[in-house]
């Protein structure tokens, strides 16, 4: 998202807004240590509690999970722990998002964050059109998924 906003594409921040956005205790030091505290504030973020007993309980019985870091493996657990509610992980960690879709919990990468906001009108299709060129030229993503998510952009009115 910061990279976006950067390259003067969009600011995301401004729509995330109108979404409930919460991250674990964990996610929270990875945003302090990383600075992602300077480009989106922990003011505009709710802090989930997870239950320690339970998440290391679920964690032990699924072991690919150990194989993601501390702040990952919470997300997964709220996601698994919350599957029924309209809870969602957005994530550009591709193991996590594995894991997420191998378990069965919604999950995004940007792009497809960015294309649930097309559909819902609160982007313009240009905005996506220039995202995804500017992540083909950075590399961000594999040539096959930028070419699909160029596929469900092109079929989008």
């Amino acid at each position: 998202m910061q990279e976006l906003f950067l390259s003067k594409i969009i600011d995301l921040r401004i729509l995330l807004r109108e979404y409930f956005v919460g991250i674990t205790e964990a996610v929270k030091k990875e945003f302090v240590h990383y600075e992602i505290v300077n480009f989106l504030p922990l003011s505009d973020l709710i802090i989930i509690p997870i239950d320690e007993s339970d998440f290391e309980k679920k964690i032990i019985q699924y072991p690919d999970i150990l194989e993601l870091d501390t702040a990952d493996q919470t997300l997964w657990y709220l996601g698994y722990s919350n599957k029924q509610s309209e809870f969602l992980i957005l994530t550009d960690d591709g193991e996590l998002f594995s894991e997420c879709y191998i378990s069965q919990i919604p999950a995004f990468r940007l792009p497809d964050f960015l294309l649930m906001l097309l559909k819902n009108t609160k982007i313009k299709k240009n905005v996506v059109a220039k995202s995804l060129k500017f992540w083909s030229y950075q590399k961000r993503y594999s040539k096959k998924d930028l070419k699909n998510w160029k596929k469900i952009l092109q079929s989008i009115e």
